[in-house]
């Protein structure tokens, strides 16, 4: 992937981007982006928009109801939903999607970071066990994970 171009007009409040990304290889290096701002500046409605498209939905404007447009290209071809992986912020550990555990690069990290979240559930089952035991309640609403 050499260019990433993203278009975007009424999605999440964005109201106009229009922007080309320049991710080519320069002396065996690839570039790479990040996105910093205060509190309020598109952040949040940017990895929406992704968000939206890769679940195979269109983008939306919420507060006006304005009639989004969003094209977002790889190479100058239109990018599929399959190619896009949005990492949010607030990762749900109890998901069982393995893309969370596929950022660790390093196999044996991996390992240990699923061993350690599949502990905590067994733990967390546990707690809830004997909560339910002692207060003798049916069951207990979780706020644990």
């Amino acid at each position: 992937m050499d260019n990433l171009k993203v278009r975007f007009e009424n999605c999440y409040g964005i109201s106009s981007l229009n922007e080309t990304f320049d991710l080519s290889n320069t002396r065996g290096k690839t570039k790479a982006y990040s996105i910093y701002a205060p509190n309020g500046l598109m952040k949040t409605s940017f990895s929406r928009t992704f968000d939206a498209l890769s679940k195979g939905e269109q983008p939306k404007e919420e507060r006006f109801n304005r009639l989004p447009t969003c094209t977002i290209e790889v190479d100058n071809v239109e990018i599929k939903k399959e190619q896009i992986y949005v990492l949010k912020s607030e990762i749900e550990i109890s998901s069982d999607n393995e893309a969370v555990t596929n950022i660790l690069i390093n196999q044996e990290s991996k390992i240990r970071y699923d061993t350690l979240i599949s502990n905590i559930h067994k733990l967390k089952s546990k707690l809830e066990t004997s909560l339910q035991k002692k207060s003798k309640l049916k069951k207990v609403k979780s706020k644990i994970g």
